[in-house]
């Protein structure tokens, strides 16, 4: 009779580490590195960082092109991850004095206000709404300190790291 008792708290021991086994992901990366669902299937609305260059003072970024009036309306929205050294670039042609907001953003972006191949201003660690239902009557508008030919998006607090300030230099190569 002991011995059934026994059997009987072995199985359910095993019973109850495999349950654990299977609710839990096999690795890491199965959780998608711990983004909820609505950002997870956001990743698609990143755009390509990597086709193109910029170098602002001594560091050399990769980067993207938002060119057209649909590409600059999305931006970084639904984007929940820009990798660091990596951007996305509005470019201005006439120069205009503009300005950007953060509807439907998920995560903080540093703006760096370019003109004429310098740098004119930056918006440090601008955050998101804090929500995406946020009316946008409500969302704070960051202008631009001038007339500018370009913005430059950052993940925030990449300026800071790279040194970036007004009158830094900048260098853009667009591959066609």
């Amino acid at each position: 009779m002991p011995h059934i008792k026994t059997y009987l708290v072995i199985i359910a021991l095993a019973v109850i580490t495999l349950a654990i086994i299977l609710y839990l992901p096999l690795s890491p990366a199965d959780d998608n590195s711990g983004l909820p669902d609505n950002e997870t299937s956001n990743q698609s609305q990143c755009p390509d960082f990597t086709p193109h260059q910029i170098t602002l003072g001594d560091q050399r970024l990769a980067i993207g092109l938002a060119s057209t009036p649909a590409q600059q309306a999305q931006g970084l929205s639904g984007c929940p991850l820009v990798p660091d050294r990596q951007g996305l670039l509005f470019p201005f042609n006439p120069p205009r004095q503009t300005s950007f907001w953060m509807k439907d953003m998920l995560i903080p972006i540093d703006i760096i206000w370019i003109k004429d191949n310098v740098i004119t201003g930056i918006e440090h660690r601008v955050n998101p709404p804090p929500s995406l239902d946020t009316d946008d009557s409500q969302l704070t508008k960051y202008p631009s300190p001038g007339p500018v030919t370009a913005v430059l998006e950052l993940a925030a607090g990449q300026a800071r790291e790279l040194g970036l300030t007004p009158g830094v230099p900048v260098k853009i190569d667009i591959v066609k």
